[in-house]
This record gives C-alpha cells, sequence and structure tokens, in this order.
C-alpha cells in the first residue's frame, strides 16, 4: 500500500480484510496472511481542493455481500465484492 491505513474491516465470513487509505483507495487482503487481493482505483477521483482523501470508516453489512466505505467528506460509497475484485 502507499499511503496510511486510516481504517479497517473484517469480513465477516471470508478471510478478507478491507483497509482503507489515506489517498481514498480500499485494498481488499487475506486477513491471514496479508496478501493483496484486489483494490479500487482512489475512490475519490473528483474531490475538491484541500478536501480530505482518507477512508474515515468501512464496513461489511452483515450478508457480507456488500462493503461501505465513506471520508470525512461525507462521500459514501457502496461496493459489491465483485466489483472490487473487477479492478
Amino acid at each position: 500500500m502507499g499511503s496510511d491505513v486510516t481504517s479497517m474491516a473484517l469480513h465477516p465470513e471470508l478471510n478478507v480484510l478491507a483497509a482503507g487509505t489515506a489517498d481514498c483507495t480500499v485494498h481488499l487482503l487475506d486477513s491471514e496472511t496479508l496478501a493483496p487481493l484486489a483494490n479500487t482505483d482512489s475512490l475519490c477521483s473528483d474531490h475538491e481542493e484541500g478536501a480530505s482523501m482518507d477512508i474515515g470508516s468501512l464496513s461489511f453489512l452483515p450478508s457480507g455481500e456488500f462493503l461501505l466505505a465513506s471520508n470525512a467528506n461525507g462521500l459514501v460509497l457502496l461496493n459489491t465484492l465483485a466489483a472490487l475484485f473487477e479492478n
């Protein structure tokens, strides 16, 4: 990861750890080995000058099907795991 980790979430059933970083990227890691599984491009491509880019919170829904990510500017994104693995 090229930036500081600012938030983390553990999948409720799979060995998947989501890590949000200061450059507004979410990385999916194997929770046992920390090997990279997938990552998104920057989620904040249309940010305002000087706006916070940190992923402030991450949460898997209890079903594990969706991952919520948000930053300090109130941007909230809902991704399916399938969509994240496509990148």
